[in-house]
């Protein structure tokens, strides 16, 4: 997977928080720390303050077990599901 997948997806799942969807940029941001992970890669500054605001986001709208069961499914999702995620509607 491309390092800028993960950034790309990670970035998708904070306009997700934006307008509303906490459950889908959770997963988002579950499929990103996974691919982050994998790829043995730490965040830039940026990436890291985004990841930061993200983070803080769904702390405020949803359940610590909740945003961890999301984040679980997302960090589960192939490349495809989480592109296919993240551009849905």
């Amino acid at each position: 997977m491309p390092y800028n997948t993960a950034i790309c997806i990670q970035n998708l799942g904070m306009i997700a928080a934006v307008d509303g969807d906490a459950a889908k940029a959770a997963r988002l941001l579950g499929f990103a720390n996974h691919a982050y992970q994998e790829l043995e890669i730490q965040r830039e500054p940026t990436e890291a303050m985004i990841f930061e605001r993200l983070t803080r986001r769904l702390q405020a709208e949803l359940a610590d077990p909740q945003t961890s069961a999301l984040r679980a499914e997302g960090a589960a999702m192939t490349e495809e599901q989480a592109l296919e995620l993240a551009l849905s509607g």
